[in-house]
């Protein structure tokens, strides 16, 4: 079996991570993996898979962050806004193509285990209206930020072995 068969990935909240170890060495049963939806369990897929690559990765959080949104635009976020939206998405999607990896499926959802567009935010969306590129790259790196802050991929190679993901 080579390395890349016998390896699991999951992304578990980074509170998380110690207490759900303990309790996968313990437990002879447990189902490997937080409960993701397709669309997140791809996005961490990809950034696994381009974890060597930073153009690669670049290109998966930017376009994960405005998968979701090019579709449930804030007011504030309609017109020219969703044409810049729509280009620089347009711009990473053609950037994973060169890298020949498969991206969402059109009825993957929630691309992020975290979107700033939903629940207490909503009001933040439509108050803040980024203006350019550089506060739509803006609004994607907080976003970013805030998920790789608080979501880690682990990798599982045996049950009693656990190794986190190393960030660079």
């Amino acid at each position: 079996m080579s390395e890349k068969d016998s390896i699991i990935i999951d992304w578990w909240p980074t509170s998380k991570i110690i207490k759900w170890k303990n309790e996968f060495e313990i437990s002879e049963g447990r189902t490997v993996g937080y409960d993701l939806n397709k669309g997140t369990r791809h996005t961490m897929e990809l950034l696994y898979e381009l974890r060597d690559n930073p153009e690669g990765l670049a290109a998966v959080w930017i376009a994960a962050c405005l998968k979701d949104k090019q579709d449930n635009y804030p007011e504030a976020w309609r017109g020219s806004m969703a044409q810049l939206v729509h280009y620089i998405n347009y711009q990473a999607s053609r950037k994973l193509d060169e890298l020949n990896v498969y991206k969402w499926h059109h009825a993957m959802r929630e691309a992020l285990p975290i979107d700033l567009f939903k629940g207490w935010t909503h009001t933040l969306t439509e108050d803040y209206k980024p203006t350019s590129f550089e506060s739509l790259m803006g609004w994607i790196a907080l976003e970013s930020v805030i998920v790789r802050t608080t979501w880690t991929i682990v990798r599982i190679y045996e049950k009693d072995k656990i190794v986190e993901f190393k960030r660079k």
